[in-house]
């Protein structure tokens, strides 16, 4: 009596999995070009298993990410990390530049102030006023007030960011030394 109660609930399951195999794929029709490129994800940092003070962990990878416009890419944080993403048109060696031959440095270690009320000089405040995205403050706390440990953001967090216009934008992590160990990338944002 047991099987005869089981059997229409099993056969019910056994017939939407059937038609869920059956049907055709999410981008029938030709539209799978439209999906493409709309996510992708990035690791910021190589994961807590590696030295968290030594240049291993300092990398983006990968070091170019590609989306289309209205695209959003995924960081995943991995230790101390902080996320500038300037707009389309600024390089490397405009923070090179602004720091007169290196990068930048606001105490304790960063190169632009996590604190976005901050007064820059001028010789770097166009940078600035170039920020695309500026990350969650990795010592935690909202922005504009002092590092905290509760809420601690120095670990193990994702920060999701759309980009709605064409162009190349530069990412680095604001933690000054691991952008001189070459903690930055390039997001390509097509049409």
């Amino acid at each position: 009596m047991l099987t005869s109660r089981m059997a229409p609930a099993l056969t019910g399951s056994v017939v939407l999995a059937c038609l869920a195999l059956a049907a055709p794929p999410a981008f029938a029709n030709g539209n799978e070009d439209n999906h493409k490129l709309l996510t992708a994800s990035a690791m910021f940092g190589r994961g807590l298993n590696t030295p968290l003070a030594s240049a291993v962990n300092h990398a983006i990878l990968p070091s170019e990410i590609k989306v289309k416009v209205g695209g959003v890419v995924d960081f995943t944080l991995a230790g101390f990390h902080d996320i500038v993403i300037f707009k389309p048109g600024v390089i490397l060696e405009d923070l090179i530049d602004a720091g007169d031959g290196e990068f930048p440095s606001f105490p304790p270690v960063f190169v632009i102030p996590p604190d976005p009320t901050t007064a820059l000089p001028d010789e770097i405040a166009f940078l600035a006023e170039q920020i695309y995205y500026r990350g969650i403050n990795p010592a935690g706390g909202p922005p504009a007030t002092p590092a905290t440990d509760n809420p601690d953001n120095t670990f193990n967090r994702n920060e999701p960011v759309a980009f709605l216009e064409p162009g190349t934008y530069l990412v680095i992590c604001n933690v000054r030394p691991h952008l001189i160990n070459g903690m930055y990338a390039h997001v390509k944002v097509i049409k």
